[in-house]
């Protein structure tokens, strides 16, 4: 099968998210890009996505082709409902870490291991080492915090 007909036909498979203007040339359309975020963000289950892991849960797409078309990978995260790391982490309240951390704690009924906190938590572990240092120092503020809400 020569190169042309490979084209033609994915051509048709998929018209309905492309625009096919002959040769090597194609035009992604928005819906394609934001559907391959989606399928990547049922698989990752977490409220932040940065672009390496969205590459490396089987995102198809190039960082380039999402700032063509949204303006920025930040852009495109908004449009799904999910947030990029890189802004998160600057903005991530340590009340929030506490409040995530404490419900890790009820769900697994002991401390939790950094590994834990990654595949249970909405919030990666580096948001934790950020904002207190370390998770022993995170499960130090939230004891603190505890003493201080009961008196």
């Amino acid at each position: 099968m020569t190169w042309v007909l490979c084209v033609n036909k994915f051509y048709l498979k998929n018209k309905a998210f492309i625009k096919y203007e002959g040769g090597r040339k194609f035009v992604i359309s928005k819906d394609w890009l934001l559907e391959d975020i989606k399928v990547v963000k049922k698989i990752h289950k977490k409220q932040i996505l940065r672009f390496s892991d969205y590459k490396l849960l089987g995102g198809k797409y190039s960082k380039a082709s999402f700032i063509k078309y949204f303006g920025s990978w930040k852009n495109t995260l908004h449009l799904v409902g999910l947030e990029s790391a890189n802004i998160t982490i600057i903005w991530t309240e340590s009340q929030f870490l506490l409040d995530e951390l404490q419900k890790i704690i009820a769900t697994l009924g002991r401390n939790p291991f950094s590994y834990e906190i990654e595949n249970l938590g909405k919030y990666p572990y580096l948001h934790y080492r950020k904002a207190f240092g370390s998770v022993k120092k995170s499960l130090i503020a939230l004891a603190q915090s505890s003493e201080n809400a009961n008196g």
